[in-house]
């Protein structure tokens, strides 16, 4: 018998309120952690915190030189690209407020500029604690995909938008990871799915974070991931492998660690499992990776601090269950 080991999580450290975007000074408000549980041990693969992505100006325009066929760079050139290297540098010391108005001149004179749009939304939505449509980062997001579509700024606009179409239930569920812990399995029994579900068939079998992030995207907005197939209700599939960790909506802006030390109510928290599918039909003998449950953090003013937000789609037996 195969079982996810429970979560040793023995209390929560209640740290004091969440800082958003009303302070004033050079360093941007950071999203204050609400409690800490004990995350479980990490694996091999992910034993590695991910360094932060901030953009590094490694390649500023020299201002001699005009970007349009190695000419000498006009004076209304070199002033841009002074004023843009300006707003870049304080986007890098993290003085975003400054650097606002800075990139909406820069903007202003060149609108198709995807470095000007890309720093607004880096300035923005380091502001804000979570994104969301009605933000004043959102717009400059879509801008980015729409002047850039295959860039690395693309890629992190796209994650943003993501994060901004997520919508909480009407009300969690509270069978989650904290109280019940793992999911209980045999190795070589068929399980039925209780609810509908996305097969990622385009995941490697060895999960990376690049997979593990675009499970959870596809559970917040599936019109913007591609790569799977539906499974329904019912469909029967062997249970492979296993893999559970945490995401962020500010993982756009730096990937969560593999153990968070603190949480706060952006971070979810993924069970899921590597499958065959052995029922008839077109997709028998598909292997993919399966959202199986998420659970949110909420608040430190609960006795359970998560609440289960896409529920057990295998109907597994929990690890207290079991041994109760």
């Amino acid at each position: 018998m195969l079982s996810y080991s429970k979560h040793l999580l023995v209390g929560l450290v209640i740290s004091v309120g969440l800082a958003l975007g009303g302070c004033s000074g050079d360093t941007p408000p950071e999203p204050t952690a609400s409690a800490t549980p004990e995350a479980t041990a990490a694996t091999p693969e992910e034993a590695q915190t991910p360094a932060d992505p901030t953009p590094q100006a490694e390649n500023t325009p020299d201002p001699n030189i005009s970007p349009l066929g190695g000419k000498p760079a006009t004076e209304e050139e070199k002033e841009y690209y002074r004023l843009q290297k300006k707003a870049e540098d304080l986007v890098l010391a993290k003085n975003y407020e400054k650097a606002i108005p800075l990139l909406e001149q820069a903007l202003q004179q060149r609108p198709e500029d995807p470095e000007n749009s890309f720093y607004l939304l880096l300035s923005h939505g380091s502001l804000e604690m979570v994104p969301s449509k009605g933000s004043a980062a959102y717009p400059y997001a879509k801008k980015v995909l729409e002047v850039a579509p295959k860039s690395n700024e693309a890629a992190r606009a796209r994650s943003y938008l993501v994060g901004a179409e997520f919508k909480p239930p009407a009300q969690y569920g509270n069978k989650t990871f904290f109280t019940l812990g793992g999911f209980v399995y045999e190795p070589k029994v068929n399980y039925k799915l209780v609810a509908d579900a996305p097969l990622h068939v385009n995941l490697n079998a060895r999960m990376n974070k690049d997979g593990k992030a675009t499970m959870w995207e596809a559970e917040v907005a599936p019109s913007m991931v591609t790569g799977t197939v539906q499974l329904t209700k019912g469909t029967e599939v062997l249970i492979l492998s296993e893999s559970h960790y945490f995401h962020s909506l500010t993982s756009w802006r730096k990937p969560l660690p593999d153990q968070p030390r603190e949480f706060d109510d952006s971070i979810f928290e993924v069970n899921a499992f590597y499958v065959e599918v052995v029922s008839e039909g077109d997709n028998k003998g598909k292997k993919g990776w399966m959202v199986n449950q998420v659970d949110r953090y909420l608040s430190e003013d609960r006795e359970d601090p998560f609440g289960v937000w896409v529920p057990d789609r295998l109907g597994l037996v929990r690890e207290a269950e079991a041994k109760g």
